[in-house]
């Protein structure tokens, strides 16, 4: 669906809408920013960033160039995320502003890392697609631990289009817009985002999740399903006065939700259906 909506960012004033088609141009500058920068194949590019479609983007264009994506978790202290560039080996790591000094901390006991770029001037010239397939490595996660430091789980090329293949568990049979609010380091959230890609739905970008600007969207872009983690359940309990209509379905990821809030969501919001995404 080539002049389909694809993307559509919240962040900002003007906020960024992008057919399917611009989508794929953004891509292909990026992918050529990272190739102009030195990316070698099976380079590991680390993702220190906030929501938006530019970091959705990148994700695609690190697989384009034939790198490997590493997102990482911007709530961690800066030992943690340095542990994480030197397990993954990443040799690039991509910042946005308001990460950028913790990502250099981090960065700056990791000799492997080569380059440091912001993610808001990260461009190029648009370069052919060269994404490796098969077995190759294409992701790194960093799942959060309840002891010690967080272990990568790593995923290959063929699982991302495996996974991509599958239907939105209880998900529209029509296109429709669909918001993440995740943060996309969270593996679900990637999962869900190439999902939502991949079956021509429209995604919807959040980077911070206060319910009474969320129910605004919502009704605004007509969203229909909306991915969101158990902390963000409790934020929509504690404002009655947000109105979530046409919500259809409210994805959870991550951890499951308790029982105690699905009582209290399916008793404040009936028509809509929660659904356990992992």
């Amino acid at each position: 669906f080539p002049e389909r909506i694809a993307l559509n960012d919240t962040n900002g004033a003007d906020g960024y809408r992008a057919s399917s088609e611009q989508c794929l141009q953004s891509v292909s500058r990026l992918a050529g920013g990272l190739l102009e920068d030195g990316l070698q194949p099976g380079d590991r590019v680390a993702i220190l960033a906030g929501n938006s479609a530019r970091h959705v983007e990148l994700f695609y264009a690190v697989l384009w160039a034939g790198g490997v994506a590493v997102p990482l978790n911007w709530r961690w202290a800066g030992p943690e995320l340095s542990h994480a560039l030197a397990d993954s080996e990443a040799a690039v790591l991509v910042v946005d502003r308001a990460n950028d000094e913790t990502g250099r901390w981090a960065a700056s006991s990791c000799p492997g890392i080569r380059s440091i770029i912001p993610i808001e001037t990260l461009e190029g010239e648009p370069a052919d697609d060269i994404g490796r397939g098969g077995g190759e490595l294409a992701l790194i996660v960093y799942p959060d631990s309840e002891t010690g430091l967080a272990e990568g789980v790593h995923y290959s090329q063929e699982w991302l289009p495996a996974r991509a293949g599958r239907e939105l568990a209880d998900g529209p049979a029509s296109a429709s817009p669909q918001l993440l609010a995740t943060p996309l380091f969270q593996p679900a959230a990637f999962m869900w985002a190439f999902n939502t890609l991949a079956h021509g739905h429209q995604l919807i970008v959040d980077s911070s999740f206060e319910p009474g600007e969320i129910a605004k969207i919502v009704q605004q872009e007509e969203v229909t399903d909306m991915a969101v983690t158990p902390s963000m359940v409790t934020k929509m309990l504690q404002q009655p006065e947000a109105g979530f209509h046409p919500l259809k379905r409210l994805h959870i990821q991550g951890a499951a939700l308790p029982p105690a809030s699905i009582m209290a969501f399916h008793k404040r919001y009936p028509d809509i259906r929660l659904v356990q995404s992992g």
